[in-house]
């Protein structure tokens, strides 16, 4: 992968993960951040990201399991 390529992935990768934070919608966000939302819908679904799961209860097995369940399931399915 080129230096330009990686650059990209982390842009994207990091303008996703501002979104997610900001509490806007896609279409605020991009819409702010002056960027089209069919590259924003692109690279969401282009980049693998990961995800926290947070449990409430104490009931069941603790977060960390589900995490690591869920990661090893996203890995599979990613090519």
């Amino acid at each position: 992968m080129s230096k330009t390529q990686a650059a990209r992935l982390d842009f994207w990768r990091h303008l996703i993960e501002k979104q997610q934070q900001s509490g806007l919608s896609v279409r605020a966000f991009c819409q702010q951040q002056r960027t089209s939302e069919f590259s924003f819908y692109h690279w969401r679904n282009r980049l693998p990201m990961k995800f926290a799961l947070v449990e409430t209860s104490q009931s069941g097995p603790a977060p960390v399991v589900w995490a690591k369940r869920l990661e090893a399931l996203l890995t599979t399915l990613m090519p």
